[in-house]
């Protein structure tokens, strides 16, 4: 490429464009093609609404392949917006005789 190139920065300039847009072509590319078993946001997103809505969870590559790749974060909220999962420790047990026996009752877990 440099000997295409012949010392010209505009051409230099332009072969840099072109091989960065590949770069970032091929590593979406690839982004896409994983199949995650873990909950981000989004993807916990997919699920609850998926379950809410039909009453079925969908596959992971189902899930996986539906994932925007590119953040927006102007969208984010209309896409994903925050949930909380669980319960507060002070919810759960709200003294320490309460806690004692969560954790004595956990211990194994």
């Amino acid at each position: 490429l440099s000997r295409i190139c012949n010392n010209e920065p505009r051409a230099s300039f332009a072969a840099l464009l072109a091989v960065s847009a590949l770069h970032m072509y091929s590593v979406y590319r690839e982004m896409k093609g994983l199949a995650l078993h873990t909950l981000n946001r989004q993807r916990a997103h997919m699920l609850i609404k998926s379950y809410l809505s039909s009453g079925r969870v969908p596959s992971v590559g189902e899930v996986n392949s539906a994932e925007r790749v590119l953040n927006r974060p102007w969208l984010d909220s209309l896409h994903a917006p925050n949930f909380d999962l669980g319960a507060r420790l002070q919810d759960s047990a709200p003294d320490a005789e309460s806690l004692r026996y969560l954790l004595w009752l956990y211990k194994h877990e």
